[in-house]
């Protein structure tokens, strides 16, 4: 297990955090190069070398890749593509993008990499401002989907406590809300709006719940001003929103309570 203290990596000098980065990029473009067929041939036909990466400023030199590439590289090629830089052996998991733009692409996991997503997991939702007393209500899917059991994995290293509930399940929550009072849901930014509807419908406010801090993902609209006031109106508790992907990580970043620019409704 790689070792996590909480609040210590979020908290970096800029220049400390800033060598790690470069250091990390220097091996990673290396590993890629070596180990990638896609990778070798898209960076040899750009005249790019691993040795070309000096500093972060040198991250722009890399040709960009874009999602038709990774289609492409797994079109015609067995296991996951021509882009591929692990040994089949090696992949404990695989998981699928939801396919909104196109054909889903797969993407495989080494125990490495599972240890790596849990990491940035656990970063990205103490950055977001959950702490190990927390529970959390996860009503998103725990299949296919890159979002369901690796942020399971990273909120249950960060210490705070797991309640799946998934997709489709809105008495369930509702009942499981009321008797464990989490203070934390993690959901899409639609559902969080049919979720208040829902609870309206059965005599009841959003705020009864208690739930203080709600998590977005998945799909647009966590972001937009219009959207998260009226979410965190509802609920009164405070939206922050994670990103990631299915080709990157399950969540990469996510706003800080301090980054929040809209009003705060606690």
């Amino acid at each position: 297990m790689l070792s996590y203290k909480h609040g210590v990596e979020e908290q970096l000098e800029k220049e400390v955090l800033q060598n790690l980065q470069t250091e990390k990029l220097k091996r990673q473009v290396d590993y890629v190069y070596r180990h990638s067929p896609m990778y070798a041939a898209k960076f040899d036909k750009a005249g790019f070398k691993p040795e070309d990466i000096q500093t972060l400023d040198d991250l722009a030199k890399i040709p960009f890749t874009e999602k038709w590439e990774i289609r492409e590289s797994q079109k015609d090629v067995f296991d996951l593509g021509s882009h591929q830089c692990a040994d089949m052996e090696d992949v404990i998991r695989i998981h699928s993008s939801s396919g909104t733009t196109g054909k889903p692409t797969y993407v495989g996991i080494t125990k490495r990499d599972s240890e790596v997503w849990t990491d940035i997991v656990s970063r990205v939702y103490y950055t977001a401002g959950v702490r190990p007393e927390h529970k959390v209500i996860f009503a998103m899917g725990l299949s296919f989907f890159v979002g369901g059991l690796p942020l399971k994995d990273g909120i249950e290293r960060l210490g705070a406590t797991f309640i799946p509930i998934g997709t489709g399940a809105s008495e369930r929550l509702v009942t499981t809300a009321l008797s464990l009072k989490p203070d934390v849901l993690l959901c899409t930014p639609s559902y969080a709006n049919y979720l208040a509807d829902y609870i309206r419908s059965i005599d009841m406010d959003p705020k009864d719940l208690g739930i203080k801090l709600i998590g977005t993902g998945g799909e647009p609209g966590g972001g937009l001003p219009e959207v998260r006031q009226k979410i965190e109106q509802d609920w009164g508790a405070r939206v922050f929103e994670a990103m990631g992907n299915a080709d990157m990580a399950p969540v990469v970043f996510s706003e800080c309570p301090d980054g929040i620019s809209l009003p705060r409704i606690m």
